[in-house]
């Protein structure tokens, strides 16, 4: 497929830098255009590994999931899940669910004395998830300007 995903992002981030950020005159609206081509950016060299990233995810927080639910801390969301990796909505589901889960249960495993394994467990879990995100956007000064 000719221009591929990355080729559109790419081609879009250079029109916006390329053609809008020269007409721009303030320097709050050519900030904030710096930022979205940064994101942009950032989506065109990720995108294609976001499907096996929210696999990992969802797999590694199930596995938390499932320690807390042994643990007594009531999770009765946590099901299998095989993931299709041609259909990222799907994944995209399944993640927000998983991490909707999670977000229910991370108090109680705060706050529980005796899950203090869990809580390292979940530490790591947030450490590499960090490592793993695939969309990572830097600052970059607005076109025009020279960093400092």
């Amino acid at each position: 497929m000719r221009p591929s995903v990355t080729e559109q992002l790419q081609g879009l981030r250079r029109i916006l830098d390329d053609v809008i950020a020269p007409e721009l005159t303030d320097s709050y609206p050519r900030d904030i255009l710096s930022g979205v081509c940064a994101t942009l950016e950032s989506i065109a060299e990720g995108w294609q590994h976001v499907p096996a990233f929210l696999d990992w995810d969802i797999r590694a927080s199930s596995a938390v999931l499932a320690h807390a639910a042994k643990a007594g801390h009531g999770v009765d969301d946590v099901k299998a899940f095989d993931a299709d990796p041609y259909d990222l909505a799907a994944l995209e589901n399944r993640h927000r669910e998983t991490r909707a889960a999670l977000e229910r249960v991370v108090p109680a495993i705060a706050a529980d004395e005796e899950l203090g394994a869990l809580r390292t467990q979940l530490a790591e879990l947030f450490r590499e998830r960090a490592q793993r995100y695939p969309l990572k956007v830097a600052w970059r000064p607005p076109v025009g300007q020279s960093p400092q």
